[in-house]
């Protein structure tokens, strides 16, 4: 590794594949091994709904100094993080490193841009010119994403320079996950307001709209045209495959690097450089195959092929060779073979329909395996080998990392790692200015999290540091101990944080392969895990938990109002305990205080450490008395009795959908996929109040088990209802795609006390409530399935009484 220079990447968090980010960092990577580059990629939080994740997670940029990075490469993802705009000085505050923006301007800094008013023009004038769409509804990316204004801008200029007034009524905002009131538009157009195409700033929220329209039964394209900005890889095998503008990532990460090249070299670059977009025109459009857009050096490669001596299929498969792209590279060929076909191109004219459809099939069981591979290296079943060396990583202790790591991540295909954490976690002796833990759970404007001064101590590593001096503690801005990287040859590493929700423990610095990022999410935790065991406050935890655990037992066994009351009164005493702890202890610093004024003894430090003491004191007497109010506000509704007399017609799906869209924001920031599947209308008459908490209990259970950070599949959340038994019973499933639940632990889910995430301060109550309000509200049956396509399900069944005036 001497002598090569070594680039820091800069992202929001590592994404899923296809996903704008995850391109980048990937394209990163592929480009740093071309030219001999070295590249750290340091990531922001996976879970960006949790804003003390966020802080956490964020903090570790702070670690970024010029004595380990020759340059940076910023992304525009990190236009907020930890609270700050992407303008504020902390972000360009990186001790002189030579640093270069993507997809975002920064003062000072050089940026690399895509040039999103000409690929937009070219975009709604197709629509216009090609396809006569003149009455268009646009949906905005955030107010704060700067090439997301620019895209609507230019969608307003270009339909005015047409003689067409932009529609104020039909424009929608939106996060680039997905849209803020699709539902409105889809009602509008139903309702005769209607429009010919939505033009969607980026592809996610283009195929989120896709989905909205289908479920109110508008088909796409025949009656409205849906078209993206980005050309997500997956825009090819969407149905219908989207038309978008296809941004140059691969061109804009080499154009980053160069950037930085040129600054190495005392060059002063452009301020800015923008990079050309392309059409990719399909079928969301309205455009029949011949007329997608395909590459004219791909269609001159397809001609040649047919005019060989060798079989056709022989020469299409040399065409796809071995590469990683081969899947995407199979569909582009199958659409030019398809287009020159509709068009009866001579270079095909010997060829047989029979021979075409055996290309055909050639071309698509390379997708179909390729699309296999992709589900191998999705997140593990939780039965399988890989999640059980986590859990046995869980119950580990810090010293039995070293061994765990050395034997378990080289089967992952990871040879390079070092894992660090805070010296008195190590054992390591302490130096001057060492700092013991660093906590987080305090106000946001204290909060200073790592730097330069934090120490660190190297505790498993590859290339081990065995005998060396700098293997112990040393300064955290250096990522990880100079002996360590001086042993590496080129490397492309993922710099992780770790910690718990309130502490940080150190850092895991970790070779990356693209499509193992969820796997060492899932380590990145695991390893947090380990740490709290080794401080004192988990094994405290602990000990408290075997105490609830007995008293769980006597509520299984007993199923009695008392054993639930005398459940409550436990989980209650300890904050209670604690709170009235903190009052003594206030009332002994006021009674100390008054002592000194009576005695004339009172000094200004006096009073300032009062107040101190009291500040501190009266934070953790509001934090125990809110769990206190939570716990006594989640026993409330274990009763039904609330509930009760409230039998109103309803039209079941729009309720659900309702239930559904509170929840739209949390969803569309954690990148969850969620839609309501029925049919409307579906009119009877129950308990609304009921069904609202049940269903809204199920999706937060789904939010807060189901899906955790850096999963590699896209997450998804799907309602359903239906009327059976010849409509007399309503059913209503609420299925994700997420970890799901093991078959020994789904008989348990429904009791009360019983959760998998006590650590994370969950109760467990929640679907002890559910399975309440199902039998003694609605008089029905819930039960937990697990989902064909992995995660769970839960159905719930009840008496669907006809309505009043149905």
């Amino acid at each position: 590794m001497a002598g090569r220079k070594r680039i820091g990447f800069l992202v929001n968090h590592l994404g899923w594949e296809g996903h704008y980010t995850n391109r980048l960092w990937r394209a990163a990577v592929e480009i740093c091994r071309r030219r001999g580059f070295d590249l750290l990629v340091f990531t922001g939080p996976q879970d960006v709904g949790d804003y003390l994740s966020f802080r956490v997670q964020s903090a570790v940029f702070r670690l970024i100094d010029e004595r380990r990075l020759d340059g940076l490469v910023l992304n525009a993802g990190l236009c907020q993080f930890n609270g700050s705009e992407a303008s504020s000085p902390y972000l360009q505050d990186f001790g002189g490193i030579p640093t270069v923006s993507i997809a975002a301007t920064l003062a000072g800094v050089p940026s690399v841009l895509v040039d999103n008013v000409s690929g937009m023009r070219e975009l709604v004038e197709h629509l216009i010119v090609d396809h006569g769409y003149r009455r268009q509804a646009f949906v905005c990316g955030p107010a704060s994403a700067e090439d997301g204004l620019i895209r609507y801008n230019t969608w307003q200029q270009t339909l005015r320079a047409h003689g067409i007034e932009p529609d104020p009524a039909l424009v929608l905002q939106g996060d680039f996950i997905v849209v803020d009131g699709a539902e409105r538009l889809a009602e509008a157009w139903r309702a005769g307001h209607r429009f010919d195409v939505v033009v969607v700033a980026s592809d996610l929220m283009a195929r989120h709209m896709i989905a909205v329209l289908r479920e109110a039964g508008i088909r796409v394209p025949e009656d409205v045209a849906v078209v993206g900005f980005d050309d997500d890889p997956h825009n090819r095998y969407s149905d219908p495959p989207l038309t978008s503008v296809a941004q140059p990532i691969d061109a804009q990460v080499e154009t980053a690097i160069d950037l930085l090249v040129s600054m190495w070299a005392g060059m002063t670059p452009a301020p800015v450089t923008t990079l050309p977009c392309t059409l990719q025109k399909r079928a969301s459009c309205g455009c029949d195959r011949a007329r997608w857009t395909v590459a004219a050096e791909l269609r001159q490669q397809v001609i040649e092929a047919a005019g060989r001596g060798t079989p056709f299929v022989a020469a299409v498969r040399g065409m796809l060779g071995a590469a990683e792209n081969a899947a995407d590279r199979a569909f582009d060929i199958w659409s030019v073979i398809d287009s020159m076909a509709a068009e009866k191109h001579p270079a095909l004219a010997h060829l047989t329909p029979g021979d075409l459809q055996v290309v055909r099939r050639e071309l698509f069981s390379r997708v179909a395996r390729a699309a296999h591979l992709q589900h191998m290296r999705a997140p593990a079943d939780p039965r399988s080998g890989w999640d059980a060396a986590l859990d046995a990583l869980r119950v580990a202790s810090l010293s039995s990392l070293p061994d765990f790591m050395a034997q378990g991540l080289p089967r992952l295909g990871i040879e390079k790692y070092c894992l660090s954490v805070m010296p008195t976690l190590a054992s390591s002796p302490l130096e001057n200015g060492a700092e013991r833990f660093t906590p987080l759970d305090v106000p946001a404007e204290l909060e200073t999290g790592p730097t330069g001064q934090t120490r660190f101590a190297a505790v498993a590593t590859y290339p081990a540091l065995n005998g060396h001096p700098d293997a112990g503690v040393f300064n955290a801005s250096l990522i990880a101990p100079d002996a360590w990287f001086d042993r590496l040859d080129e490397s492309a590493l993922l710099v992780l944080p770790v910690a718990s929700r309130s502490t940080w423990h150190g850092l895991l610095v970790v070779e990356l392969h693209p499509g193992s990022e969820a796997m060492l999410v899932q380590l990145q935790a695991a390893l947090a895990l380990v740490c709290d065991r080794e401080y004192d406050i988990a094994r405290a935890i602990r000990k408290n938990l075997a105490d609830w655990n007995r008293s769980f037992v006597l509520a299984e066994k007993t199923r009695t109002v008392g054993t639930l009351v005398r459940g409550v009164a436990h989980e209650i005493n300890t904050p209670l305990g604690v709170s009235v702890t903190v009052a003594s202890v206030v009332r002994s610093e006021l009674d100390a205080l008054e002592a000194k004024y009576h005695s004339n003894r009172l000094s200004r430090t006096h009073v300032l450490d009062f107040f101190a003491a009291c500040r501190e004191g009266l934070g953790q007497l509001e934090r125990n008395l809110c769990r206190v109010a939570k716990l006594v506000e989640t026993f409330k509704k274990v009763s039904i009795t609330q509930f009760a007399d409230q039998l109103v017609d309803c039209d079941l799906v729009d309720e659900l959908a309702a239930v559904l869209q509170g929840f739209r924001a949390e969803l569309g920031a954690r990148f969850i996929k969620s839609a309501v599947d029925a049919v409307r209308p579906m009119w009877i008459r129950a308990q609304l109040p009921v069904i609202h908490e049940i269903v809204t209990d199920l999706i937060q259970n789904a939010l807060d088990h189901a899906f955790p950070p850096g999963m590699q599949t896209e997450p998804r959340l799907v309602i359903s209802a239906q009327l059976i038994d010849n409509n007399a019973t309503a059913q209503i499933r609420v299925a994700d795609n997420g970890t799901g639940i093991a078959d020994e632990l789904r008989g348990k889910v429904f009791d009360p006390f019983f959760t998998t995430q006590r650590m994370s301060g969950n109760v467990g109550l929640g679907l002890a409530i559910v399975n309440n309000l199902v039998a003694d509200g609605l008089g029905g049956l819930v039960e937990c399935q697990p989902n064909p396509g992995g995660g769970t399900v839960f159905e719930i069944r009840f008496p669907a009484n006809r309505c009043a005036n149905c």
